[in-house]
């Protein structure tokens, strides 16, 4: 396969996976969840108030805090363009983390490749097109809550590892450890 069919198709998959989680992202699912609610409240209290920090959310039987400060940054972001915080706002903080997600997942098995040569030449694009219709992953990308963080950070943890064992780069080697300690404040 050419160098740029190849990039012509990852590039139809990321636009498959962008689809399906920001098509009528403002509507679909319908309802709010508990779960988001309470996220929201607490992203909300985060951009509003400067003296509050935590880096445990104690309630809703508690929740990691990384996916409540990536509402609390969209929140600022959509006031900064004139829209307000709130649920769509939350889901589009979801959809950025799952096509993220998809990115990812292409690029620990384009590693993967590097380090076992008799995987298929097509084994990333297969693995970004598999992460990209699942249906879990579709589902929570388009919800406010933090499980779609995780195939995010570990598939980013893995990656960079492989590369710091392939290059001998301390630069992947930190960049592996730091994204393995943001998982433990996803979920």
């Amino acid at each position: 396969m050419s160098r740029s069919t190849h990039t012509w198709l990852l590039t139809l998959i990321l636009i498959a996976a962008a689809a399906l989680r920001f098509w009528r992202i403002d509507s679909i699912p319908p309802g709010f969840h508990f779960d988001e609610s309470f996220e929201g409240l607490e992203a909300w209290r985060i951009l509003t108030d400067p003296g509050y920090r935590p880096i445990f959310l104690g309630g809703n039987f508690g929740v990691a805090p990384l996916n409540a400060y990536a509402n609390a940054l969209m929140f600022g972001l959509f006031q900064a363009l004139g829209g307000e915080a709130g649920p769509t706002a939350m889901r589009v903080t979801a959809a950025c983390f799952g096509v993220a997600g998809v990115a990812t997942i292409y690029g620990l098995a384009a590693e993967m490749r590097r380090h076992e040569p008799s995987l298929p030449e097509v084994f990333p694009l297969l693995a970004a097109a598999s992460l990209a219709l699942m249906r879990w992953h579709v589902h929570f990308s388009r919800m406010g809550i933090e499980p779609i963080l995780v195939p995010l950070l570990w598939a980013g943890s893995a990656w960079f590892l492989l590369r710091g064992w392939r290059t001998g780069g301390w630069l992947s080697f930190l960049t592996a450890g730091v994204l393995l300690a943001a998982a433990m404040y996803a979920y």
